[in-house]
């Protein structure tokens, strides 16, 4: 059976260099850090997998931050879209989905 991790899973911590980092659980890994931006004082930017946000403030870059993460972590939880009817229509012959059938949430 499938869990879906919600926010109480995330704990923020602050890192050495004045901002916070995102993990799950105990876990010493971050999934992404919001720093402080380093022109504008009392803006930050949430960093994840090498891409940056815009600035906000901080109580902005934490919920985008929590966005985010449990996107990440959950992702595998979502229902994924079967497709358009022309790919249903011709694959129909070789064991896929019909138009009116979903796939499973979660595989175990």
């Amino acid at each position: 059976m499938c869990t879906v991790v919600g926010r109480g899973k995330l704990n923020w911590r602050k890192t050495a260099d004045g901002g916070y980092a995102l993990h799950l659980g105990r876990s010493k890994k971050a999934l992404l850090t919001v720093l402080p931006d380093a022109v504008y004082p009392g803006m930050w930017r949430v960093l994840c997998r090498g891409e940056q946000s815009d600035m906000v403030n901080l109580s902005r870059a934490k919920d985008a931050g929590y966005s985010i993460a449990l996107a990440l972590v959950n992702h595998r939880q979502e229902t994924r879209p079967v497709g358009s009817s022309v790919r249903l229509k011709r694959r129909a012959g070789r064991g896929s989905l019909g138009p009116d059938q979903t796939r499973p949430a979660c595989r175990t």
